[in-house]
C-alpha cells in the first residue's frame, strides 16, 4: 500500500469536519423558512443562503471523492444492474434538462445485464457524464445514453449535440482542475474535478474511458467496463436489486429509435 499523502489526509479531515456545520446551518434556514410568512426580502436572502450552502456541500463531496481516490482503497463490490444505473440518471436529470428543452433519449438492450462494481461510484460516473451533457449542450439539444454488452464487457456512451470540444483539449479533459479557456466555458460553473473523479472511478473498476468530439458537432463520452474486474473477492459479491424497467423514450414522450453514430463494444476504438 502506498503511503498516505499528508495533504490528502488533511483534506479528508477538513471535508468531514465541514459536513456537520453545513448540514446544521441548512437545517436552521429551512426551519426558519417554515416558521411562518416571510417578507420578499427575507425569502430572497434565505434562498440565496441555501443555494450557497448547497454549493459548499458539493465542494465537500468533491474533496471527499478526491481523498477516496487517493486512499487506494478497494471498491465495494456488488452486482450492478446497468439498466438501473442509466434509467436512474435519466430520471434524475430529466427536470434539469427540461428547463432548457433538452431531450434525453435512452437506448439500452434489456439483456445488457450487470457488471461487478461499486453501485454508488458507477452511478456517480453515469450521472456526471449525463449532467455534463446537459450543462455543455445547447438549448433545445438532445442527449443519447446508450449501452451494449458482450460476454466480457459493457460499453456505456453518453452523446450530445452541443458545442463540442476542440482536438487540442481532448488529451487533458480528465486531468484534475483542467477547464477549457473560452468565453463559453467561462459562463459555466465548475471546478474541473468532476471528469478526473469519473476517470479515477473507471480506473478502479479496471475499465477505460475516452471521448470523441469536434467543435459544433457535440461530444460522445465512452466507458468500457469489464463484467468481472480482476482481483475481486467472490465472497463480497451481493445480488443486484431488480427494479421495473423504464420505457425507452425521450423527455417529450416520443418513442426512441436505436441511436446511430456510436461505436459498438467490439468496434473501432474499444
Amino acid at each position: 500500500m502506498k503511503p498516505r499523502d499528508p495533504w490528502i489526509e488533511l483534506l479528508r479531515v477538513v471535508a468531514h469536519d465541514l459536513t456537520a456545520p453545513i448540514t446544521a446551518v441548512k437545517g436552521y434556514i429551512e426551519l426558519f423558512q417554515q416558521a411562518g410568512p416571510m417578507t420578499e426580502k427575507q425569502q430572497r436572502f434565505s434562498d440565496r443562503a441555501l443555494a450557497s450552502l448547497e454549493r459548499q456541500e458539493e465542494l465537500v463531496k468533491l474533496l471527499l471523492d478526491i481523498a477516496w481516490l487517493d486512499a487506494n482503497k478497494p471498491i465495494e463490490v456488488d452486482e450492478c444492474d446497468v439498466v438501473n444505473l442509466i434509467d436512474n440518471a435519466a430520471v434524475m436529470l430529466e427536470h434539469v434538462a427540461g428547463r432548457r428543452n433538452i431531450d434525453i433519449h435512452v437506448d439500452v438492450n434489456d439483456d445488457v445485464g450487470t457488471v461487478l462494481g461499486d453501485v454508488q461510484r458507477l452511478s456517480q460516473v453515469v450521472n456526471n457524464l449525463v449532467f455534463n451533457a446537459v450543462k455543455y449542450n445547447r438549448d433545445g439539444g438532445s442527449i443519447w445514453i446508450r449501452a451494449r454488452g458482450d460476454a466480457d464487457h459493457v460499453h456505456i456512451s453518453v452523446r450530445d449535440n452541443g458545442r463540442g470540444i476542440a482536438a487540442e483539449h481532448l488529451p487533458y479533459l480528465f486531468d484534475p482542475y483542467f477547464r477549457i479557456d473560452s468565453n463559453n466555458a467561462a459562463k459555466v460553473e465548475g471546478t474541473g474535478i468532476g471528469l478526473a473523479i469519473v476517470k479515477g472511478v473507471v480506473d478502479k473498476h479496471q475499465g477505460r474511458i475516452w471521448v470523441e468530439s469536434a467543435p459544433n458537432e457535440g461530444s460522445t463520452f465512452n466507458v468500457l467496463l469489464p463484467r468481472r474486474p480482476l482481483e475481486v473477492r467472490k465472497d463480497t459479491v451481493r445480488a443486484p436489486i431488480k427494479r421495473k424497467r423504464r420505457k425507452q423514450t425521450g423527455t417529450n414522450g416520443a418513442h426512441v429509435p436505436e441511436s446511430n453514430g456510436q461505436p459498438p463494444v467490439n468496434g473501432d476504438g474499444v
